[in-house]
């Protein structure tokens, strides 16, 4: 759409989009960042789904001074590094899960499944700690090996705790599996999961069991009725019809991850428009570090000033904390808005 409109910015610059697929193995992900970075046309390197890898990740970025758009600063590193230009936040998910899916659903306790990777594992020990603040009882966080393939003994023992909300932070492999097995597990109660890690074919598959299914993002459903999800529809629409499948916005295919990426280069394009001179990763640098994104009139997602960092030092590239609680529509097999009203993940106490 961007090249079709003219390119980028007064020079009227084309793109081209390189992917690289990780596989959610952080090895890959440092491979497909020094990839980014070795290219020397390269300006940015684009909504990467940083999994595991990382504080390597955002080092192999920074040592190039390779601009990082809207991806998942998850690591200490990453968090407050200044190549890190992220549209929101996936490191309180966990916390998220507990505190607003407690409100909820009334849960008084919480045991928590997670991959023991170091910034998940971090995540949860903040969302426990969060949890006797806010009411909630924390039962035990259950930890899974990054090599683990089968996931039921780790449910089993979550379950096996007797919490009133399960949350799990898992890949999205080991997360079918996961919610696959809580209708044999003897869990009668509530879950709570990030959204881009829920498989939608699981979710359906699951039927009347899905009922309590809660999730937490920073991103609409690319579904719900705001403008700027109707703009990124349709350019997918146009994109898909050229034969790109990955474009195809439909449920087995991850909208939110497709959704995501192109918010990246809906940042890309407005920090462009403020680039003075050549474009190439320095200027883009400089011109992102005066930018202010804005999203459109309703959209949940809250205008970003990326020359202001987060006042808390520990997170000072987390621009965006706003987190959305959504919930699984067994009738309709959709996502839709919980009741409970957004919250700002940096106020919990």
């Amino acid at each position: 759409a961007i090249n079709a409109a003219g390119g980028l910015g007064k020079g009227n610059h084309k793109i081209v989009v390189k992917e690289c697929k990780t596989d959610f193995s952080p090895q890959s992900e440092i491979q497909c960042a020094q990839q980014a970075a070795d290219d020397t046309l390269s300006i940015a390197f684009v909504s990467p789904l940083q999994i595991s890898g990382g504080d390597a990740v955002d080092k192999v970025a920074q040592d190039a001074g390779l601009p990082v758009i809207n991806s998942n600063p998850n690591t200490p590193g990453a968090l407050t590094s200044p190549v890190q230009f992220p549209i929101a936040q996936d490191v309180f998910n966990i916390a998220m899960c507990t505190v607003m899916g407690a409100k909820a659903t009334g849960a008084k306790s919480v045991a928590y499944g997670i991959v023991s990777n170091p910034g998940t594992v971090a995540s949860a020990d903040r969302a426990a700690a969060l949890a006797g603040t806010n009411g909630v009882t924390n039962l035990g966080i259950v930890q899974a090996p990054l090599s683990t393939t089968d996931i039921a003994p780790f449910l089993q023992q979550a379950v096996d705790l007797k919490p009133e909300l399960l949350v799990a932070s898992l890949s999205p492999m080991l997360m079918a599996g996961w919610l696959s097995g809580i209708p044999n597990s003897g869990y009668k109660g509530a879950s709570c999961v990030t959204d881009e890690l829920a498989p939608y074919q699981v979710l359906v598959g699951l039927g009347a069991a899905a009922k309590d299914l809660y999730m937490v993002g920073s991103y609409p459903e690319t579904t719900w009725d705001y403008p700027l999800l109707k703009q990124f529809n349709a350019d997918a629409k146009a994109e898909a019809a050229t034969g790109d499948k990955a474009a195809v916005v439909a449920p087995g295919n991850s909208p939110q991850s497709i959704l995501r990426g192109w918010l990246g280069t809906y940042v890309l394009q407005q920090a462009v428009a403020n680039v003075e001179g050549d474009l190439n990763r320095a200027s883009l640098f400089a011109a992102l570090n005066k930018t202010t994104v804005n999203f459109g009139e309703g959209n949940p997602i809250v205008p970003i000033d990326f020359s202001k960092p987060n006042p808390d030092p520990l997170i000072a590239r987390l621009f965006n904390t706003s987190t959305i609680l959504k919930v699984w529509n067994v009738d309709t097999k959709s996502i839709d808005k919980s009741k409970v009203e957004p919250m700002d993940a940096s106020q919990l106490k």
